[in-house]
């Protein structure tokens, strides 16, 4: 821009980013007050950007601030949506609105996704409770759990008792590092005893007791491997939170023996097959039964006639 005298510049209307470089006050106008009057500033007024402003590059050696409270830069990392960054990401996501998919009071949304017209999923914390909408969600919840949630509600939760697929684990649960998949299945490590414990309708509360898993009347059932063995517990109906008393009902043993009704072989035994004394049916099958009564080996034939193999 050429040079002027102050008082031929003009008083300023709107940016010109391409002549305007400097602000100028022209403090002997005596049409304005005794501070003088702005003629002329520069690069889009300071970057109020109207029109936007085009930098080349810039370089910032302090602190910066955009919109106020929208993205902070500072020495001691990045803060999104706040003032202050104590960490080298800091995204601060502020109340939960009414809309939002995260209810509990004092719940933030961190990130939403969208897939341009419709919310498809967020990211939040502080989180009490995913309801089920057609979205997929993340969050830390309010008690410092990880919940995930898709379109039907709450999909999976892990926590410091373990990994819950479709719910909540139990707090019941001994010790952490189980997996419940619904109200009814369980798979956990008994790191005492080196097994590896799959159950149904039962948890594992102590050392070598056992509580019924869900609320509704159901039988609960075992199944070990410990030992080199594999072993099959079960137990009468019950609810939760009553304890289970449960019966070692089969066994094959590391040495090949298989076990029925029976949880320790005969000395020396290996392969072989152990029956516990039963009691003798009274009905017939399609096909026969095999059975011990009073240490007799015992057969009974689909027309109900009964065979003595081997006496006690």
């Amino acid at each position: 821009m050429a040079d002027s005298k102050i008082t031929a510049l003009a008083a300023l209307t709107a940016a010109d980013p391409a002549n305007d470089m400097v602000p100028i006050v022209d403090v002997s106008d005596n049409s304005m007050a005794a501070s003088g009057t702005t003629k002329r500033i520069s690069i889009n007024n300071i970057l109020a950007c109207s029109p936007s402003a085009t930098l080349a590059s810039a370089t910032i050696t302090g602190d910066l601030t955009v919109r106020t409270n929208k993205l902070t830069v500072a020495s001691t990392g990045v803060g999104i949506n706040g003032t202050s960054a104590a960490y080298p990401l800091e995204i601060n996501g502020g109340a939960s609105a009414s809309t939002s998919q995260f209810k509990s009071t004092g719940s933030s949304v961190i990130a939403r996704f969208t897939d341009g017209t419709a919310e498809t999923g967020y990211i939040g914390s502080g989180i009490a409770l995913i309801s089920g909408i057609s979205r997929t969600d993340f969050g830390i919840a309010s008690n410092g759990a990880l919940v995930f949630g898709v379109s039907t509600g709450l999909a999976m939760t892990l926590n410091a008792t373990g990994l819950g697929v479709g719910v909540t684990p139990s707090t019941a649960w001994n010790t952490g590092g189980n997996l419940q998949v619904g109200v009814f299945a369980g798979l956990y490590t008994n790191s005492s005893l080196g097994a590896v414990d799959l159950t149904s309708n039962s948890i594992r509360t102590g050392s070598d007791t056992y509580q019924y898993l869900s609320a509704s009347s159901n039988n609960a059932t075992r199944f070990q491997q410990r030992d080199g063995s594999f072993r099959w517990f079960n137990a009468v109906a019950g609810t939760s939170p009553n304890a289970i008393t449960f019966t070692q009902a089969m066994t094959l043993d590391a040495s090949g023996n298989l076990l029925v009704g029976l949880t320790t072989a005969g000395t020396t035994a290996a392969k072989t097959i152990q029956i516990a004394n039963g009691t003798a049916p009274t009905a017939n099958v399609t096909g026969g039964q095999l059975y011990v009564e009073a240490g007799a080996l015992k057969y009974r034939g689909s027309s109900g006639t009964i065979t003595t193999l081997a006496v006690a």
